[in-house]
C-alpha cells in the first residue's frame, strides 16, 4: 500500500478481524501526516542511522548534512506525537514516563536482553531483538490494540506486535 490512500486503508484494517501486519510504502513523514490523529496506542522503532542507510537510495538517513536528518526525524516524531492516542491516556490516568535520573538507572530500569537474530537476516545492520519490544508493547498497548513503526525495517515490532494479539502499522521508503 502506497501513501495516497493510507487513511483510508488504515480505518479499513482497524475495522478488519485479526492480527497480521499492515505495511505502508512511503516516507514516514509524508505517510504519518495522511493518518488520523490519536489512532495509535503504541510506537517502537528505530531510526536509520545518518549516513548509514545502505539499503536505501532516498529517505532518512541519507541526507547530505547532519542537520537535515535532524529535522526530518523531528518531523517525524511530531507526526508519531499528534497519532499517538495511548500515552495521553495513560497519562491522563496517572501513569507516568520513567525519565532519565541524574544519578543513574536502578537495577529495575535495566533490561537483561541477549541478542538474537531469529529471522536470520543478513542485509539489516541494526535490527533489535524482539525481547525488547515485548515490554513496551504490553505496557502501552491493550489487547487488539494498534503498535506502529514508522522505520519497521525487518519487521521485528510487527512480528511481536502480532505474537502478542496487537495490530500493527510498518512503514518503509519504497527504495527498500
Amino acid at each position: 500500500m502506497t501513501t495516497a490512500n493510507a487513511r483510508t486503508r488504515l480505518l479499513d484494517y482497524i475495522d478488519t478481524p485479526g492480527v497480521d501486519p499492515m505495511f505502508i510504502v512511503g516516507d514516514a513523514a509524508m505517510v504519518l501526516r495522511s493518518l488520523p490523529s490519536s489512532v495509535f496506542d503504541c510506537c517502537m522503532t528505530s531510526p536509520p542511522y545518518w549516513g548509514k542507510c545502505e539499503y536505501a537510495e532516498a529517505g532518512i538517513g541519507l541526507e547530505n548534512h547532519y542537520r537535515d536528518f535532524i529535522d526530518n526525524l523531528v518531523a517525524v516524531c511530531a507526526e508519531i506525537k499528534r497519532v499517538l492516542g495511548r500515552a495521553r491516556e495513560l497519562r491522563d490516568k496517572g501513569y507516568y514516563f520513567l525519565r532519565y535520573h541524574p544519578n543513574g538507572s536502578k537495577p529495575s530500569d535495566v533490561w537483561d536482553i541477549l541478542p538474537e537474530n531469529s529471522q536470520n537476516r543478513k542485509s539489516h545492520f541494526a535490527p533489535y531483538p524482539k525481547d525488547l519490544c515485548r515490554i513496551p508493547i504490553m505496557a502501552t498497548c491493550p489487547e487488539g490494540g494498534l503498535v506502529l513503526d514508522p522505520f519497521c525495517g525487518t519487521g521485528t515490532t510487527m512480528a511481536v506486535a502480532s505474537d502478542l494479539g496487537r495490530k500493527s502499522v510498518g512503514m518503509y521508503p519504497a527504495s527498500i
